[in-house]
């Protein structure tokens, strides 16, 4: 989430000091050190008070001079995910690559038609008659093994 400019002063910096030992150092990416940099573009960008979409994607380091030089690998399994969240998994990469399920257009949202998302009807739950319980159990199990009472814990 760090905005462009900041890896391109790094670069100028590295450039500058490196350049005084070796002047070689003035012509290399980041002065010829090794950079690591690590995150993933669907979940967190630059944070750009008042700006619009495409002030926040130009901030992005993918539209930096740095990007062309940069080796990109892309991890391809969740180490952290069970098999029974796989197919949520999939729906979330899918939302994330700009793939979701084909959407359902009302009379109300057809000018924002692009903007909608299908929720997978799996990953909704009804309304129950107490909600406050129902979140409790959906979150940390079932409510009515633990002790005290219900005012305890809402």
């Amino acid at each position: 989430m760090t905005h462009r400019h900041a890896f391109e002063a790094l670069d100028k910096s590295l450039r500058d000091i490196l350049s005084l030992h070796d002047p070689k150092a003035r012509t290399l990416r980041f002065g010829g050190k090794t950079v690591l940099l690590g995150g993933d573009f669907r979940e967190i960008l630059p944070v750009i008070p008042q700006g619009t979409r495409a002030d926040i994607v130009s901030a992005s380091i993918s539209h930096s001079y740095l990007w062309e030089s940069c080796h990109k690998f892309t991890l391809q399994k969740n180490m952290r995910l069970t098999e029974d969240e796989k197919e949520f998994s999939n729906y979330v990469l899918r939302v994330g690559d700009g793939n979701p399920l084909p959407t359902e257009v009302n009379e109300f949202d057809e000018d924002e038609e692009d903007q909608l998302i299908s929720i997978d009807r799996t990953l909704v739950e009804e309304l129950s008659s107490d909600p406050h319980k129902q979140i409790l159990e959906a979150t940390y199990g079932r409510t009515d093994q633990w002790k005290g009472t219900k005012q305890d814990y809402t």
